[in-house]
């Protein structure tokens, strides 16, 4: 599923359809084989609206899943880019649900993304759920740029990286990610709190004005608070 997400964001990046398939071992050795095709659809040619997904599955050359038809209604949109999106079903499993925030935790939340804010240099800050690439909460005014679609291609950054580490035979934990681009800084900080397991702050930062060894520091602070 997690590289079903991937597919999403070239056919959102793209507009267009995508077609894939891949091979891999299952727990029980079985060589499994999935072919999916994912299309776009938009209503004013400008903004997708949601995305039809097919997926089917060959364990030795014999179906085990049929393609998983669109859902009848498309969900509301989280955003004003009208981008939705549907759940895959894995073999035999029931899709895991979406993680859902209570009032008290958004809250608590929502203080401590503010908090994020009052960094020198803070554009914008989300808190991403690495399992999905959806922005769980967001904050500031990030000029222009869909943190919906930042949060998507920096969980990408994260599955990279945490792979790499694996490849390597690193057993280290990841403490922060820094990308420094010409004009802002990007730090992508996981939650070291149990309860926000695969969850990360993601804040962009002018330049300019931030001080960037004080906005680690300060993120590194903030992030230990921050329980779901």
């Amino acid at each position: 599923l997690s590289r079903l997400s991937e597919h999403y964001l070239q056919c959102f990046s793209n507009r267009a359809p995508i077609g894939f398939e891949a091979i891999y071992s299952d727990l029980r050795d079985d060589r499994v084989k999935y072919r999916g095709i994912i299309l776009p659809v938009s209503t004013d040619g400008a903004e997708i609206d949601y995305v039809w997904g097919t997926v089917n599955g060959m364990v030795d050359g014999n179906e085990v899943a049929a393609p998983v038809p669109a859902p009848a209604e498309q969900p509301a949109p989280a955003t004003n880019r009208k981008t939705r999106g549907q759940q895959a079903t894995a073999y035999g499993n029931e899709p895991k649900p979406p993680l859902t925030l209570d009032g008290d935790v958004k809250m608590s939340l929502e203080a401590n993304l503010n908090a994020c804010l009052e960094i020198d240099g803070a554009i914008a800050v989300a808190l991403v759920d690495g399992t999905s690439g959806m922005a769980l909460a967001t904050a500031g005014n990030p000029r222009g740029i869909d943190l919906n679609v930042a949060a998507a291609g920096n969980t990408n950054v994260m599955k990279a990286k945490e792979k790499t580490m694996k490849d390597l035979g690193l057993k280290d934990k990841i403490e922060d990610v820094l990308i420094t681009l010409s004009s802002q800084y990007h730090l992508i900080r996981p939650l070291t709190d149990s309860s926000g397991k695969g969850l990360f702050i993601y804040l962009m930062l002018d330049k300019e004005k931030a001080n960037l060894a004080m906005a680690r520091f300060k993120l590194a602070s903030i992030e230990k608070l921050v329980t779901i």
